[in-house]
């Protein structure tokens, strides 16, 4: 089946998504460094979201769109990654564009439930794989190309120990 541009319609994958987030809260704040304190140094997942607003009113959109951009994850420290992305100069350019495009930028994030440990790094892992089939957010989706791979022939070698 062919995969649709956009939230998922399938009730399968909504479901999902309520039992993995069932007892988590969320939080939002904006992608600033100066709010770096209203994120935890904790495991979880993240949302990059415009603030709808102002996407609102720029645009002449309905009150209360918004736009989820990104979907990302933290097995170690959601402030880490909240940092990553409010630095002056973000590594990813996806970044930079959302800034010009639709100004501030809003951080949604939910802690991981329990202690750290497997069962946690799997909650993370498949927790952000449901918000992903769910919310099918662009920036996931154009993940930029790696270079192509290239490979020397040589004479074979020996492998082991």
């Amino acid at each position: 089946m062919t995969r649709l541009e956009g939230w998922s319609l399938s009730e399968d994958d909504w479901r999902r998504l309520a039992r993995l987030l069932d007892e988590v809260e969320w939080r939002i704040t904006q992608l600033r460094s100066l709010n770096q304190d209203d994120v935890p140094s904790t495991a979880g997942v993240y949302i990059l979201m415009t603030d709808s607003q102002r996407v609102s009113d720029q645009y002449r959109l309905p009150k209360g769109i918004a736009n989820v951009l990104y979907v990302g994850r933290s097995t170690t420290s959601l402030r880490k990654r909240f940092l990553d992305h409010a630095s002056d100069s973000p590594d990813n350019p996806l970044i930079k564009i959302s800034r010009r495009t639709f100004g501030e930028l809003r951080y949604a994030y939910a802690r991981a439930p329990g202690n750290a440990g497997t069962s946690q790094k799997r909650w993370v892992r498949d927790a952000e794989s449901a918000l992903i089939s769910v919310l099918s957010p662009p920036a996931n989706r154009n993940v930029p190309q790696a270079s192509p791979m290239t490979a020397r022939l040589e004479s074979p070698q020996p492998i082991g120990i």
